[in-house]
């Protein structure tokens, strides 16, 4: 979240910091380069998310994203891409900012990587969250910005 130059973390975030996991503490800097972007992109250029370039790239690379609907109680929800389109972005900068930070330690297995962010729900918390909330499913969003990151540094 943004407000007037200041930049806040969820403090749930913050116990990855002093983990001994490696893993651990990407997804910490993750989450800390995930917010600095959103700060330098909401405050300076927030137009950059209309752009229809940079929407056409990442909406080429949603379509190739397989598992954007979830199957529980035999319903099927779909992901809605532009709710959650805006934080494309900010994951593609951190993800780029990871690799600088980590180098050669930046964790390989992505699906590791992915798990990671895996936490107990509910069932009803789970399609809360995949029908509603603006930031998930985390997956699909690494996903997409890993499919970037492969594309700018061929």
């Amino acid at each position: 979240m943004v407000r007037s130059k200041t930049i806040l973390i969820p403090n749930k975030f913050m116990f990855f910091r002093d983990s001994i996991k490696k893993c651990n503490n990407q997804i910490f800097w993750f989450f800390v380069y995930h917010e600095v972007s959103h700060a330098l992109l909401d405050q300076n250029v927030p137009k950059i998310y209309e752009n229809s370039k940079i929407r056409s790239l990442f909406s080429y690379f949603c379509e190739q994203y397989e598992s954007v609907t979830l199957c529980i109680d035999k319903k099927e929800l779909q992901l809605d891409i532009n709710r959650v389109y805006k934080e494309f972005l900010p994951d593609l900068f951190a993800i780029l900012m990871l690799r600088e930070k980590f180098q050669n330690e930046l964790i390989i297995n992505w699906d590791k990587f992915y798990d990671s962010f895996s936490y107990f729900k509910t069932r009803e918390e789970v399609k809360e969250i995949f029908t509603k909330d603006p930031h998930a499913p985390i997956e699909a969003r690494l996903y997409i910005s890993k499919k970037m990151t492969e594309m700018l540094l061929l």
